[in-house]
């Protein structure tokens, strides 16, 4: 009787675990275009690109178009900027030196989380465009 109930335990712990286990998508198909805006919590807004060129691993790299309507102070608004990224199967995490992070969730052809900036806090939303 204990045996049967300990091995029902397991089957419902078991089933519970593949349920909520979901396919994370593969990195490699990071790789392309993302096209939307960014918006601050102050209110201001632009346009952002990003480009995937490779992913090995959860290595990404590629490059970034942000505009921004107030002076570039720290050298990559309004210009590519190149960066290094993270990708651990539901989050982008990129960063662009010395201080503009990037952090985004992977929902099917969107792109959606937060930067942050020494001037910028605020939200990102991006679609696959290739």
């Amino acid at each position: 009787m204990i045996v049967r109930h300990a091995l029902a335990a397991f089957g419902l712990v078991l089933f519970a675990a593949l349920a909520v286990a979901q396919p994370r998508p593969d990195g490699k198909a990071l790789a392309g275009e993302w096209v939307g805006t960014w918006k601050a919590t102050t209110g201001s807004t632009g346009y952002l690109s990003i480009t995937v060129d490779t992913v090995e691993a959860e290595n990404v790299r590629g490059s970034l178009y942000m505009a921004v309507t107030a002076p570039d102070t720290q050298g990559y608004y309004n210009r590519d900027v190149r960066f290094a990224g993270v990708f651990d199967g539901t989050a982008l995490r990129i960063t662009v030196p010395p201080a503009l992070f990037f952090s985004m969730t992977v929902m099917g052809r969107s792109l959606r989380g937060s930067v942050q900036g020494q001037q910028t806090f605020g939200t990102v939303d991006l679609a696959r465009t290739r």
